[in-house]
């Protein structure tokens, strides 16, 4: 849990002080993709980091609304004890996350971050998806074969 808690700070601050600090949006934005990217694809452990999905979190906390993001959440949840496979539930949220922000926002540059984050997502997710779609992904509290 503690990991998972810096990484979504990682994106929060990120986020947080690039929208505070760059007068460019875009640039600002930028910032909040660069994080997810560089949690991804860390330098210094040989480009072999994360999938995304906590850090994405975080930096969008800094841009989204509470109420989104307990949506986006609930979905998540909902996902997750429906199916009890985290990674159905976190590719769910993440796909659901930039359609509710553009609804809720109208901002096409905030739209295309969301949408960028979420394509670097399922990237990191290519293997989660493969064996979604074989049927042997293991699911939460099932034990490793």
């Amino acid at each position: 849990m503690p990991v998972g808690l810096f990484d979504i700070l990682k994106g929060f601050f990120v986020m947080y002080f690039a929208l505070k600090l760059i007068p460019d949006k875009r640039l600002a934005l930028l910032c909040g993709f660069l994080v997810v990217l560089g949690h991804c694809f860390p330098v210094f452990i040989k480009f072999k980091g994360g999938k995304g999905v906590a850090t994405a979190v975080g930096a969008y906390a800094a841009l989204a609304p509470v109420l989104l993001l307990l949506l986006t959440a609930g979905i998540f949840l909902a996902v997750v004890l429906l199916t009890r496979y985290v990674s159905l539930g976190s590719l769910s949220a993440m796909f659901l996350f930039p359609i509710f922000l553009l609804y809720v926002s109208g901002d096409p540059a905030v739209f295309a971050l969301s949408i960028a984050i979420f394509c670097l997502i399922i990237f990191r997710h290519m293997g989660n998806i493969k064996r979604l779609i074989a049927g042997n992904e293991r699911r939460l509290g099932e034990k490793a074969k």
